[in-house]
């Protein structure tokens, strides 16, 4: 986990029921240059996207989305990409029968499998 409490990995991520990988763990920068001096990002990042706009009278602003190449996002729901693909995957789960075992709960309280629609 890094300083700003965000998991990364050094593969994507699949979701456990659409397959969708994770995203990028990527960098924002953005620098402020005089118009006649606009310098390229020379750091040791790659860039995935570079935008330049006109800020001020006579300077440049320029945004860079920075990866390292290797490090990747998790999922914002664990091994899911969505609350969707959750909800889908544990209904998925229930219909074939699959239950929690809890020791406080009677057997009784099984049910049959819904036929609730995904």
């Amino acid at each position: 986990m890094t300083d700003k409490g965000v998991d990364m990995r050094t593969t994507p991520h699949i979701c456990g029921y659409c397959g969708k990988r994770s995203g990028k763990f990527t960098e924002s920068v953005r620098l402020i240059e005089p118009g006649n001096n606009v310098i390229p990002y020379a750091g040791n990042l790659r860039v995935l996207r570079r935008t330049s706009h006109q800020h001020g009278a006579d300077n440049v602003l320029t945004e860079y989305t920075l990866w390292d190449g290797e490090s990747y996002r998790d999922h914002r729901y664990g091994a899911f990409c969505t609350l969707v693909c959750a909800r889908k995957f544990a209904n998925v789960c229930y219909d074939s029968g699959m239950r929690m075992i809890h020791p406080d709960v009677p057997e009784s309280w099984d049910v049959e499998p819904s036929t609730r629609q995904l």
